[in-house]
């Protein structure tokens, strides 16, 4: 759903999981939502996780304690609303970002994300499918610009714990060559989360090299990226491996940026990858114009 901070959601009603992780829930349902879930049979044998607060509306949560350390989670952290509200996070998130905002452009995101909701409606095997579309379509045919401010937290907060699609957009960020560092970090990590794999297959028929060095055990501590790659490749194949070396051998953001195969790099439920998209489309001209916040 609607991604905001670090490991912080935003979920509609219909998608309410007290087994999913904590969560806090806000507006009209406030009151009723997931009490006395601890003794329904339907949740027996999982683990039902904590509700810290309940606030009636959009604006007591946003003037409440609660709202930087529930933005700041980094295990996942949702916030069920109504409606109402998750349009106000929407929008909200939106002006925080964007400096100089401007309702054309508003209203294009609006469009968007409501498409992404209709889309995913099409996936769900339940009875909340047509709750879902019903709010793409609220999103889809917003005609004012809800009357609330960017969220009150520090704007080198936002700047700082932007994602990654707001980092990348914003090349003049004021951070030397900021994009460049952020899709070399994000390709790493990429070719990492593949590296029990090929230690797994490396092991299976050989009993050292790369894949027992204690350098290689952790993310952080690898010395050289490229050249564990260039050996793990030897031991799987990835569909974006033309993409990967490119990278590597280069260095070329733009011909990564523009590839559709990066949007498999992108698999985390944290990045927006439509909204990627479409801000990669925007000229430099009109990114500088919106003096974006990331």
């Amino acid at each position: 759903m609607l991604h905001l901070y670090n490991s912080c959601y935003a979920y509609p009603y219909a998608m309410f999981d007290p087994s999913s992780a904590d969560y806090i829930v806000v507006g009209d349902k406030h009151a009723i939502l997931g009490t006395g879930v601890e003794n329904s049979f339907y949740y027996n044998n999982v683990v039902i996780h904590q509700c810290y607060a309940r606030f009636k509306t959009y604006e007591d949560f946003i003037n409440s304690n609660l709202l930087l350390p529930a933005f700041s989670n980094k295990q996942k952290f949702i916030i069920y609303c109504d409606n109402e509200t998750l349009v106000k996070l929407f929008t909200a998130k939106l002006k925080s970002h964007i400096q100089f905002f401007d309702n054309n452009l508003y209203f294009e995101l609006c469009k968007l994300f409501g498409i992404r909701l209709k889309i995913k409606s099409k996936l769900i095997d339940s009875s909340n499918k047509q709750i879902i579309n019903n709010l793409g379509e609220t999103f889809i045919e917003l005609n004012s610009v809800p009357d609330v401010d960017k969220f009150p937290i520090d704007p080198y907060w936002i700047w700082e714990n932007a994602e990654i699609e707001w980092k990348v957009a914003n090349r003049n960020c004021g951070v030397p060559n900021n994009h460049i560092n952020i899709l070399n970090d994000l390709v790493n990590r990429y070719v990492y989360s593949f590296f029990g794999d090929a230690r797994e297959s490396y092991l299976s028929r050989k009993s050292d090299g790369w894949a027992v060095d204690t350098n290689n055990q952790q993310f952080r501590t690898v010395v050289c990226m490229k050249e564990l790659y260039m050996e793990m490749r030897k031991e799987l194949a990835l569909f974006t491996d033309p993409l990967i070396l490119q990278f590597f051998e280069t260095g070329v953001t733009e011909e990564l940026l523009n590839n559709p195969k990066f949007l498999l790099m992108l698999s985390s439920d944290k990045i927006d990858i439509w909204l990627f998209r479409w801000l990669m489309k925007l000229p430099q001209s009109k990114i500088t114009q919106l003096g974006l916040i990331a």
